[in-house]
């Protein structure tokens, strides 16, 4: 699978085009404001016509997938990852979108992202949850590829027309721009990247999971990145969290004296405890994401959940709101932003979200 250049493209001669205030956003988007919580949450969606290149099931190969969700200040930010075929030889997954909205208006432009020059062997990136933060003065992606991290800054963006799954491009971020650390370059102490968040309130602190069937190897660590004088990072482990609880996570952040993990089926809750404070302990669901499995809104078609959403992602702000995200099948692949999650309920029969109207 090679990507798709548009004629009269010269790419031979990039140069940086864009901070993220200066994108054009020239998607648009729409948000509805749930109608029951005090203070207020929000859903968010993308125009249909980038819907539609949404996966969903039994949907043509020529989409993308949602997954991690971030957020700062004004500024939204979702990922997605092209959608592989069952041989990877064919046609590996080598590109990953970063979408950013404009939450003033909800409008949004599309950037995408080569993981790694042609010449690079290993350019494969699954997943693709993100965490968005700036470092003197200047915006910086993480991008979450299991096994690595991808690295890159808006100032690495440039201005250029491709096609890729059947999508089309005008910014694009090239391979030789990103900078990749692996999970196991901390000696004796393997980082998996199934998702990343950032550790809100410090400047360069993360959180990284794994995504599995069972909870001794959640593997939630929290880590630090470092970028030196000649602005090569470097990663290193601050602490590694246990649970005997958390399974199929697939986002995690921490608030107050507690940690909020996104599973596949629900937010859940945990106490940090132990004398060390990385023992998650009284884990429990918070309130239900509309669409899931939690509270199915679409048709299901009696054999599994295959039919309703999946959470993605968890980050938080100031305000103490909790972003998630949402993939696979049902509705229109919408992300939340639930306000106050901390005090918001306890209760898991009470929705995060309540919906003017929808199918039960």
């Amino acid at each position: 699978h090679k990507i798709k250049f548009d004629q009269g493209v010269n790419t031979s001669s990039r140069q940086s085009c864009c901070k993220l205030a200066d994108l054009a956003y020239g998607g648009q988007g729409t948000r509805e404001t749930s109608t029951s919580n005090n203070p207020t949450s929000y859903k968010y969606e993308f125009s249909e016509g980038f819907q539609n290149q949404l996966c969903n099931v039994k949907a043509d190969k020529n989409c993308w997938m949602p997954q991690g969700i971030s957020k700062y200040k004004n500024l939204i930010t979702r990922s997605f990852y092209d959608r592989p075929d069952k041989d990877q030889l064919l046609r590996p997954t080598i590109y990953f979108v970063i979408t950013v909205m404009n939450k003033n208006d909800f409008s949004y432009s599309n950037i995408l992202v080569e993981n790694g020059p042609p010449t690079e062997e290993t350019r494969k990136c699954h997943a693709g949850d993100h965490a968005l933060r700036k470092f003197n003065g200047e915006m910086w992606f993480f991008v979450a590829c299991t096994d690595h991290v991808t690295i890159f800054s808006e100032e690495h963006i440039v201005k250029e027309k491709n096609t890729v799954n059947g999508k089309k491009f005008f910014y694009f971020v090239p391979g030789d721009s990103v900078q990749k650390i692996r999970g196991n370059s901390v000696a004796g102490d393997r980082v998996w990247f199934s998702f990343i968040s950032r550790n809100h309130g410090m400047l360069n602190e993360f959180w990284s999971g794994r995504y599995w069937e069972t909870a001794e190897k959640l593997n939630l660590k929290l880590i630090e990145f470092h970028q030196d004088n000649g602005g090569v990072w470097s990663m290193s482990v601050k602490k590694t969290f246990t649970s005997t609880s958390e399974k199929r996570a697939q986002g995690a952040t921490r608030i107050g004296d507690y940690m909020f993990i996104t599973t596949s089926k629900a937010i859940r809750r945990c106490k940090l405890s132990g004398n060390d404070g990385n023992e998650l302990k009284r884990c429990s669901d918070m309130c239900k994401v509309p669409g899931t499995s939690q509270d199915p809104t679409c048709a299901n078609d009696g054999k599994d959940n295959s039919q309703n959403l999946v959470p993605q992602g968890a980050e938080t702000d100031n305000d103490g709101n909790f972003y998630i995200g949402t993939e696979y099948h049902c509705d229109s692949k919408p992300f939340f932003e639930i306000a106050s999650l901390a005090t918001f309920t306890k209760d898991s029969n009470v929705l995060c979200f309540k919906e003017e109207s929808f199918f039960r």
